[in-house]
C-alpha cells in the first residue's frame, strides 16, 4: 500500500500534502513533535502504533521530513512536482528502502543531513 509519512510538518504544509496524497488514494500518516529518536522507520509505517512520543530528551531534531513508502513512480513524480509548485518547504524527503526500514529515526536524520551537506559542498 502506498503511504506517505509526514514528520514534524507545520499544519499548512501538512494539509496541502494530505490533499495531494489523498487525491491519489495514498495513505497519509502524520507524526508530530516529540517523537522518540529510537523509533524505527518501520515502526512509523504502522499507523496504529501509539508509543512513538516521549517526554524525555531523546527526541529527533526539529527538522521536517516527508517519507515515501511503496509510492509508485508515477505518483512519486507527480507529488514532488506538486510540492515544488505549491512551494512546500520540507527539510528532508526520503524513500523507505530495505536498508533504512530498520534504522532508528536519529540515524535516518543523521544520514539525510550528511547527504545534504555533501551535496551542498559539491555544488559550490
Amino acid at each position: 500500500m502506498e503511504k506517505i509519512i509526514l514528520v514534524q510538518l507545520d499544519g499548512g504544509q501538512e494539509r496541502k500534502i494530505r490533499r495531494m496524497a489523498e487525491s491519489k488514494k495514498i495513505q497519509v500518516i502524520v507524526i508530530g513533535q516529540g517523537i522518540r529518536d529510537d523509533v524505527t522507520v518501520g515502526q512509523l509505517l504502522d499507523a496504529s502504533n501509539q508509543d512513538l512520543v516521549s517526554d524525555s530528551q531523546n527526541k529527533i531534531p526539529g527538522e521536517s521530513l516527508v517519507l515515501f513508502s511503496d509510492v509508485s513512480e508515477k505518483h512519486f513524480d507527480k507529488l514532488l512536482f506538486e510540492m515544488r509548485s505549491a512551494k512546500i518547504d520540507v527539510d528532508y524527503k526520503a524513500v523507505v528502502t530495505k536498508t533504512n526500514i530498520n534504522w532508528p529515526l536519529c540515524r535516518l536524520f543523521s544520514e539525510l543531513d550528511r547527504e545534504k551537506r555533501q551535496y551542498q559542498s559539491s555544488i559550490k
